[in-house]
């Protein structure tokens, strides 16, 4: 999996390409963890657009990230999630996150 990062105005976009999977979501986990208790990062847009496949493990790491940030008085907002597989996943098993079609809707609901 490919793990694309871009820091904009307070707002961390982390662009997900390929397959979140046990291994790969170990280190999408660490990896955000840095930014939450190292550098302090309150606001995660995860784009799905790009993501092939999401198993159990990938939605537990976004799961919990998402209670990580609602603790730090943060919040994570999921996105681009429209091909089929995904979209089934996300809305079944994500009903607790923000979601919304893009990057620039998510933007928008933050409000930094």
């Amino acid at each position: 999996m490919k793990i694309n990062f871009e820091f904009r105005k307070g707002l961390l976009f982390i662009r997900l390409e390929g397959k979140l999977t046990k291994k790969t979501s170990k280190e999408l986990s660490k990896t955000l963890d840095r930014f939450i208790y190292e550098q302090g990062v309150k606001y995660f847009v995860i784009n799905l657009e790009s993501l092939e496949f999401i198993d159990q493990n990938g939605l537990e790491v976004i799961r919990k990230k998402y209670k990580d940030m609602i603790l730090h008085n943060g919040k994570l907002i999921v996105c681009g999630y429209q091909k089929d597989a995904i979209r089934a996943i996300v809305e079944k098993d994500l009903k607790e996150v923000h979601k919304t079609k893009n990057e620039l809707m998510a933007f928008q609901m933050i409000q930094i």
